[in-house]
Formats: structure tokens, C-alpha cells, sequence
């Protein structure tokens, strides 16, 4: 899985949250704020958090700019992983979030951290899968019953393939892929 990574870059935290993910296999998207274009990196934020699979915010030296990366966050919808030293405090605006994309986990030390980014790893992986409604013209249905009652394939395969192959040769697509590696 890919995730962005924001935090302060040199934190022992930090550090041990990448060692984790590393370790694991996934992919690291990292964010860096410049604030001399603080508005024009938005789309930058956004775009990143589109690509990635879920958010991971190490709060461990919080500051104001990373509240606010996390506010403009969850208006995406991606599952965030928000840990934070036993030691500190939660700021109250994220405290008291009703968000149910946000998990807020305190730690005493790295094994307890390593055990909540794992547990939280593990439930996302479990929760990747999204379901589409969608009203379809009559004709389209028609097609969809007759491969699922001919064929062997089901209704979901052939418009899973059907967006899957219009995504490998959408130009535009593909360049915002590679614009978030």
C-alpha cells in the first residue's frame, strides 16, 4: 500500500514510522511543506492524498501547519492514522472530531507505536474495497444480464474491467500517477 507521510522529518517518531512502513513493504509518499508557496502546494497536498491508499500523521513535534494539513485532510476521504506521544496533548479541535477517519492513538513508546500503526494497517487493508451504485441505461443492464447468465463472469467483473482498461489508457490519469510517486 502507499501512504502519505507527514510529520517533522527528523523526530525519532518519524523515523520509526518509516522504518515501520519500509519494513512492511509499503510505498511512502512524503509531504513537505514550503511556506513560501503555502496556498499553491495545496493542490500538491490534495493530489498526494488522492494517490495514496491512507494518511499517516506523526504528531510528535505538532505544530499548527500540520493541524491545518490535517483539517483540509479529512475533507478527503482517506483513513488517518494520527499518533501522538502520551506525554503531549491532543489539540482540542481534533480531539473532539466525530470523524470516523480519523484514529487518534497515544503511545508511551515505540513497541506500543509499532503496535497501533500495525493494528491500523490491518484494518485498512481489510477496508480498501469501495462499492459503487450507479443507475445504468437500460441497454447497459441488458448487456450486464446477459454476461451474467451466459457467461461465466458477474455484473461487477465486466464494469470493473471496463474502468480498469479506461484507466490504463487515460493519458491524463496516468500522468497524475506519475506526478505522485
Amino acid at each position: 500500500m502507499k501512504f502519505l507521510f507527514i510529520g517533522e522529518n527528523n523526530s525519532k517518531t518519524y523515523l520509526k514510522i518509516e522504518e515501520i512502513l519500509d519494513r512492511l513493504g509499503h510505498s511512502i509518499l512524503k509531504f513537505e511543506f514550503n511556506q513560501s508557496d503555502m496556498f499553491g502546494q495545496f493542490d500538491e497536498l490534495r493530489d498526494q492524498a488522492i494517490a495514496s491508499d491512507g494518511i499517516i500523521i506523526d504528531a510528535s513535534g505538532l505544530s499548527p501547519l500540520i493541524e491545518f494539513q490535517m483539517g483540509y485532510l479529512l475533507q478527503i476521504d482517506k483513513q488517518i492514522f494520527f499518533s501522538h506521544e502520551a506525554k503531549s496533548s491532543v489539540p482540542a479541535s481534533l480531539a473532539t472530531s466525530k470523524s470516523k477517519k480519523l484514529f487518534i492513538q497515544e503511545y508511551s513508546d515505540t513497541s506500543e507505536l509499532e503496535a497501533h500503526l500495525e493494528a491500523f494497517l490491518k484494518k485498512l487493508e481489510s477496508n480498501l474495497d469501495a462499492k459503487l451504485f450507479m443507475i445504468i441505461p437500460p441497454q447497459m443492464n441488458k448487456y450486464l444480464e446477459w454476461v451474467a447468465s451466459h457467461t461465466d463472469r458477474s455484473k461487477s467483473d465486466v464494469v470493473r474491467n471496463a474502468v480498469l482498461s479506461v484507466a490504463d489508457t487515460d493519458e491524463d490519469y496516468q500522468s497524475f500517477l506519475k506526478r505522485t510517486k
